[in-house]
């Protein structure tokens, strides 16, 4: 996951951010107590049961 936001800002993190990056995943972590990669492994999870 890249940390560039390509102008656009981090989901999550910027106020009207748009682009999903590894800070927005942090964030989500942190909200959520946990670790990066969890938090990027729950997300999958999430997006898979769809």
């Amino acid at each position: 996951m890249s940390d560039e936001d390509h102008g656009m800002g981090h989901a999550g993190v910027d106020p009207d951010g748009k682009a999903i990056t590894t800070k927005t995943f942090e964030a989500a972590g942190e909200a959520f107590d946990q670790d990066l990669d969890t938090s990027k492994e729950n997300t999958k999870d999430l997006l898979e049961e769809e």
